[in-house]
């Protein structure tokens, strides 16, 4: 991995993965999978929280280099992205 350790490239680095893995899902769910089932199989909301997981995996390896910054960055990253799904998809659904 690069031996970088700032708060941008950290938001950088999580937007990147994060824009891989929707692209990827994405492209699985309305390409392939639509065009055999004929019908979407994976929601929207859940392609985004499994594009937000998959940066568990380098936020886990940043941290446990002790390259703090970085990881501040992903998990800035990773909170704004939840704020969003949250008030996107779940906001008319919470009740107080």
């Amino acid at each position: 991995m690069l031996k970088i350790n700032n708060r941008f490239f950290g938001f950088a680095l999580a937007m990147g993965i994060s824009l891989l893995t929707y692209g990827l899902l994405w492209v699985l769910n309305d390409i392939i999978l639509f065009n055999i089932y004929k019908k979407y199989i994976i929601e929207l909301q859940f392609i985004m929280i499994l594009s937000l997981a998959a940066n568990f995996f380098p936020l886990k390896y940043y941290s446990d280099r002790l390259a703090q910054k970085t990881a501040q960055g992903m998990m800035f990253f990773v909170l704004i992205g939840a704020g969003y799904i949250i008030f996107r998809f779940f906001w008319d659904e919470v009740k107080f």
